[in-house]
């Protein structure tokens, strides 16, 4: 075969292969398109997320409690109604296995990551301070990779915030977050056979 002959070969042999290799990449991003964004976080949320200890339930100590009320104002507000929140832990702790384990791991990691930035407790920290220190929690399920940086070096993160930071929000959401907006009461909740058909009063 001559010098020209295997130029023509080359070439050829790239006018095939440059077209096959494209179409194999617009083929396999055709199919990862078809796995739904959705598919992929079910999927995460039942095969690969961190699970709960299997620790039995049980009351919550004074000083846990606290530190849970103090992460809660934070994450939300210290004008929120605590009593309702307070609640929401201790039947959680006292009634679901796994969760008064996980509150005390919370409250461990709060209480050491304040110490060693602010020589203090995390209850005695100052809201400003402790909204920094739990921005790490919140940031790790932010999106897939900072969920998938979690899942490796933090999950821990990923249980907190699934099991307490989502489920607060929730709570947040179905009462203070109504009287927020001018509200007597949240839905739900009797108003009287008129007071429901006027505006807020202070909207």
């Amino acid at each position: 075969m001559n010098e020209s002959s295997s130029r023509i070969s080359r070439r050829t042999f790239v006018k095939v292969l440059v077209p096959t290799i494209g179409g194999l990449v617009v083929g396999g991003a055709a199919a990862l398109t078809l796995v739904s964004r959705e598919t992929l976080r079910q999927l995460y949320r039942t095969r690969l997320e961190p699970s709960l200890e299997p620790a039995p339930p049980g009351p919550i100590a004074p000083n846990t409690l606290q530190t849970l009320r103090a992460f809660t104002e934070a994450l939300l507000d210290e004008a929120i109604t605590w009593s309702r929140y307070a609640n929401f832990f201790r039947w959680r702790a006292e009634h679901l296995p796994g969760h008064r384990r996980l509150y005390e791991r919370l409250a461990d990691e709060l209480d050491r990551n304040a110490q060693q930035a602010l020589g203090q407790p995390f209850a005695a920290c100052p809201r400003t301070q402790r909204i920094v220190l739990v921005r790490p929690v919140l940031e790790a399920d932010l999106d897939d990779w900072d969920r998938a940086v979690a899942l490796v070096l933090h999950r821990d993160w990923l249980r907190f915030n699934r099991h307490i930071v989502e489920p607060l929000f929730t709570l947040f959401a179905y009462h203070d977050a109504w009287l927020r907006l001018g509200y007597e009461q949240p839905p739900g909740l009797p108003r009287g056979l008129e007071a429901y058909q006027q505006p807020p009063p202070n909207a």
